[in-house]
């Protein structure tokens, strides 16, 4: 999980380094995100990659003005999703394709 603090009202970074600064932080005009990537076992050594972003404002004008600028890269992010999830696919598939064949040189 990755996960990080910006002072959108201030245009700056909080100084927050560790995950329980994360947690303690508690400024207003904050935003505070975390993302994650995740793979869930599907059995016969397949996996389901998925993401999830959580974004959390600090006080209401912050939430307004997040609420917001959401909206507008929502379409954007999702698509950016989706692209990393289908590179995701195609490299695990090569690799599976990679495995499966000899190396060149080499007989099984």
């Amino acid at each position: 999980m990755l996960f990080g603090a910006a002072n959108v009202r201030e245009q700056r970074r909080p100084d927050v380094r560790t995950a329980q600064q994360f947690v303690d932080d508690r400024e207003l005009g904050s935003v505070k995100m975390a993302f994650d990537f995740r793979a869930e076992e599907a059995g016969d050594g397949w996996s389901v990659p998925s993401t999830e972003t959580r974004v959390m404002a600090l006080d209401d004008a912050t939430r307004r003005g997040m609420g917001r600028y959401w909206r507008l890269i929502v379409p954007g992010s999702g698509l950016l999703r989706r692209q990393w999830l289908n590179g995701i696919r195609r490299r695990a598939e090569n690799a599976e394709q990679a495995i499966a064949r000899p190396a060149p040189g080499r007989a099984n």
